[in-house]
């Protein structure tokens, strides 16, 4: 399935998790470089960041930088974990349904 948004993730072995609709920040911090690379990679995403509070602050704040440049941005958080974590299946089955919420 084509995706019509980006996932932007924490760690390399979340975007394997995710596939090739995915990019990794390496971590929460992130560079001005890397949101002005991410914005020019598609207009909608989905920030799927660990959940602690450190991690949703620094995913709020991505969203913002991204929405200034014109994006449109969903923050999605985990029950528990990170995608990394998830099976193969599970992590399929989120993308399905983030892609589900777009159309």
């Amino acid at each position: 399935a084509d995706l019509e948004a980006l996932i932007i993730v924490e760690g390399i072995a979340d975007a394997w998790r995710l596939g090739n609709h995915s990019a990794a920040v390496f971590g929460i911090e992130f560079t001005t470089e890397q949101v002005l690379q991410l914005s020019k990679q598609n207009d909608r995403f989905f920030i799927i960041f660990d959940t602690d509070p450190q991690a949703k602050r620094q995913a709020r704040k991505l969203s913002t930088k991204l929405k200034t440049l014109g994006k449109e941005v969903y923050i999605e958080t985990l029950k528990e974990g990170d995608p990394g974590d998830m099976s193969q299946d599970d992590a399929d089955h989120l993308v399905k349904n983030l892609v589900r919420r777009l159309k």
